[in-house]
């Protein structure tokens, strides 16, 4: 008899697993969409947390950004957001933990997570050379 309590309780845990990694993976695909551009090749998103200079960061990315015609065509907008709450839980599914992080994103999804600017300019000058 306990031996079958055991086997229930223990296709319960794994149907609860399977059913919340499940869900996990539905919310992780449905953020990802609000993260792809609407304009442009890419979209680039800062996520900060409290503690740090974002706005340095943001100014820092924004100048980089519109320093040549090129890049500003693949990346027409970026954006800077606080990790708070909800969207930290969020930011989690898709793999950021620590913050500042900088997300590269295009039409078939986060092609790049990095605490770096310096890795995020590397990646965009790459495409830009190749358009």
């Amino acid at each position: 008899m306990n031996h079958i309590k055991t086997t229930l309780i223990s296709l319960l845990i794994l149907t609860m697993v399977l059913i919340t990694s499940g869900c996990s993976e539905q919310e992780s695909s449905d953020f990802v969409e609000g993260l792809k551009p609407t304009q442009g090749q890419f979209s680039i998103h800062l996520f900060y947390g409290d503690i740090g200079n974002h706005q340095l960061d943001m100014h820092e990315l924004n100048a980089y950004v519109n320093s040549d015609e090129k890049i500003t065509n693949l990346i027409p907008q970026a954006q800077a957001r606080e990790a708070t709450g909800d969207l930290k839980k969020k930011l989690k599914t898709i793999g950021i933990n620590t913050f500042p992080a900088y997300a590269v994103v295009d039409t078939d999804g986060v092609q790049l997570i990095t605490p770096y600017l310096s890795e995020v300019k590397d990646f965009i000058n790459i495409q830009a050379a190749a358009h």
